[in-house]
């Protein structure tokens, strides 16, 4: 590595350890409150587990426990993985590691997060849960595959929380067929696979996992022998770890072009690991790492326990996802008529130079019904007063189901799914609990990010929702984005 490339992974540590990635703030206090009542005082185990299961409290807590062991001059035990290194350090340190403020560990909030951030924690979770579960059927040291996973994601998470305009740029390179590591080094001057190296040898883990994350130099001054078992080992978690990656890319589409062939090439290699039933193995133990992520936000983290990228697949393959400059990578998920209206539309909005209600029009009478959405409601927001008013009604209802609502009276944890939506990047996905007694499910988002001009909320009908899992909402981003580029949002 050149003089001034490492000067900038160096500075880019020091900015990263202040503001590292959000962690789960519920999870948190709930682990402070079993330490003060005494709940792991037999069992640092469990308390290991549940830190686990946050991957910002757990790479935070290695961090700051190598940091106090270095302190004390400490040693550490001989299989250095990231799961014995807490353990090793004992019910005493962890207590002191964890009495701290969330936002001591992070500048960000998991709940206010992008898409793209959360999108690295979901594929975090699939991959390091596959990798465990294949690490532990070839009969290595408990949980190496799972810490190994999250060292080689760490890098590219923390940038993407940190660095979100280059990530961005980034991984727009990445679906024009771009090497995804290459740009972000051409982007920031270091790569987010030499971070992770970083890490890992400021930490102090074993060879074995630094090799499998690409440190080279990590079995050079060994015996011989020792070096040949480290090797061996590494390349074992290694092509362990490509398989969790493959899986986790199957399940985002969205973001990765080579989803189709990803999934191919993971559910033979699980297959031939864990036989037919693999997959299920991996999906129960996602749903284990992913709990807490689950109880503090479901719509976010809920969808990553369905490993079952075959419903990603189009159901009619067309190229018409680009429409004369204007991208909707959703639309494919629409079936063949709707394709055709989409071209309609967007061959109206570009002929246009302002906002025409007649093309929103075309959108709610022509595309939404054909797309599955029965019924539902545009609200749009009067800034003077911070309302959400229902201004748009969507199929065979009044306008006057729907009520008024404050923007400014709740927060993403609302029962009321448009105010949820609001204060929420994501769609907020309701199975139970729609605003329309003909209504079972909704589905609800803002409409613009960064001008949250107001809500789009639908209810899907009982067929599309018999679909397979994630048809809906992939729709639904459809007319979404179709909505946010007929009001030329951002």
């Amino acid at each position: 590595m050149d003089t001034q490339a490492n000067h900038k992974l160096v500075e880019a540590y020091k900015n990263l350890q202040k503001k590292w990635i959000p962690v789960n703030s519920d999870l948190l206090s709930r682990i402070q409150e079993g330490l003060a009542s005494g709940a792991y005082d037999l069992d640092i185990d469990f308390l290991v587990s549940e830190v686990k299961t946050d991957i910002s409290l757990f790479t935070y807590c290695l961090r700051e426990t190598k940091r106090k062991l270095d302190k004390k001059a400490q040693a550490l035990p001989s299989v250095v993985t990231p799961v014995s290194l807490l353990k090793s350090a004992g019910l005493q340190m962890l207590r002191e590691v964890l009495q701290v403020d969330p936002d001591h560990i992070s500048a960000h909030e998991l709940d206010r997060g992008k898409d793209l951030g959360l999108s690295r924690f979901r594929e975090c979770v699939i991959s390091s849960s596959a990798a465990e579960v294949l690490s532990e059927r070839r009969n290595l040291v408990e949980n190496l595959g799972f810490s190994t996973e999250i060292m080689r994601q760490l890098g590219l998470t923390l940038i993407a929380w940190n660095y979100t305009d280059s990530f961005r740029e980034a991984m727009a390179a990445h679906k024009e067929g771009k090497n995804l590591d290459l740009e972000l080094t051409k982007l920031l001057g270091f790569s987010p696979s030499l971070l992770g190296i970083a890490m890992a040898r400021q930490w102090g883990l074993s060879p074995e996992l630094r090799l499998a994350i690409g440190d080279h130099q990590a079995a050079k001054n060994l015996p011989a022998q020792k070096a040949f078992q480290v090797k061996k080992t590494a390349e074992t978690l290694s092509k362990l770890c490509e398989v969790g990656e493959a899986l986790a890319r199957a399940n985002h589409p969205d973001l990765y072009p080579s989803a189709n062939s990803d999934w191919e090439s993971a559910r033979k290699s699980i297959g031939s690991i864990l036989g037919e039933d693999g997959i299920h193995f991996i999906q129960d133990k996602v749903k284990e790492n992913c709990v807490s992520y689950i109880a503090f936000a479901p719509e976010i983290f809920s969808p990553s326990t369905k490993l079952n990228p075959e419903r990603f697949v189009p159901e009619v393959e067309t190229p018409s996802e680009s429409f004369g400059g204007e991208v909707n990578p959703y639309v494919r998920y629409c079936p063949a008529v709707v394709h055709e209206k989409f071209q309609q539309f967007y061959n109206n909005i570009r002929s246009s130079e302002n906002v025409d209600r007649e093309h929103i029009l075309y959108l709610v009478k022509e595309i939404i019904p054909q797309a599955g959405f029965p019924r539902g409601c545009i609200f749009l927001l009067e800034p003077d007063q911070m309302k959400l008013y229902p201004r748009l009604k969507v199929g065979d209802v009044r306008l006057d189901q729907f009520k008024v609502y404050h923007a400014l009276s709740m927060n993403t944890r609302s029962p009321n799914p448009v105010l949820s939506a609001y204060h929420c990047n994501s769609p907020i996905v309701e199975s139970s609990n729609s605003l329309t007694p003909e209504g079972g499910s909704c589905i609800a988002s803002v409409l613009g990010k960064n001008q949250r001009v107001g809500v789009l909320y639908l209810e899907p009908s009982e067929d599309l929702m018999k679909l397979q899992d994630g048809r809906a909402l992939q729709r639904f981003k459809a007319l979404r984005l179709a909505f946010e580029d007929c009001l030329r949002l951002q």
